[in-house]
């Protein structure tokens, strides 16, 4: 959702998952609320008694039938230009699985600014825990001391305080609080 406009494509799909799990309908707001958690939560509260590893699949299945919803955000293309610019090594923190995460990235011509990626389907525990800013960390060879986790939604800032990172809230309070892509740049001193 920070690079991506992705809110309307996962509403969409996780509509259509729920009519295929068995789930109730999902009103936007109950999801709005939500937006940002893993799979493992959204099984819990959209359609319990799902496998996580089915609904994963599901989600990854999903691109091709509810992909028109994804817009890149304005700004996106030129705040990663402006980092690969100064050499600030990247890494994509998401609660999206890797096939997935990939293949948006891709879509967006985004893929080739990032050095790493780290996907929930890679650590036990997805945001708000720790692990994935920890994995990405360890992916870019860097002492997560070092990092600063930019994100737009309370998983990302509760995963940066978990990993003791810093936290730069587009449209959330964190550790920094700006109100566009346009301002991160300038927020990280560039």
């Amino acid at each position: 959702g920070t690079l991506v406009d992705s809110g309307d494509y996962w509403y969409a799909v996780v509509c259509d998952a729920s009519a295929s799990f068995g789930g109730r309908p999902v009103a936007r707001a109950a999801f709005d609320a939500s937006f940002g958690q893993s799979s493992t939560a959204d099984v819990a509260e959209f359609f319990p008694g799902a496998r996580v590893a089915d609904v994963d699949a599901f989600y990854n299945a999903a691109l091709p039938r509810h992909g028109h919803h994804i817009r890149p955000v304005p700004g996106a293309g030129a705040l990663l230009e402006t980092l690969r610019h100064h050499g600030v090594p990247l890494a994509c923190v998401t609660n999206s699985p890797t096939a997935w995460a990939t293949a948006v990235l891709r879509t967006a011509g985004f893929l080739p600014f990032f050095s790493a990626l780290a996907c929930a389907d890679e650590v036990t525990a997805p945001k708000p825990a720790a692990d994935l800013v920890l994995l990405a960390a360890h992916k870019l060879g860097v002492d997560h001391n070092g990092c600063v986790m930019v994100g737009d939604s309370r998983f990302d800032m509760d995963a940066a305080r978990a990993a003791r990172v810093r936290s730069l809230g587009l449209g959330v309070p964190g550790d920094t609080t700006v109100a566009a892509l346009r301002d991160v740049a300038a927020a990280l001193g560039f």
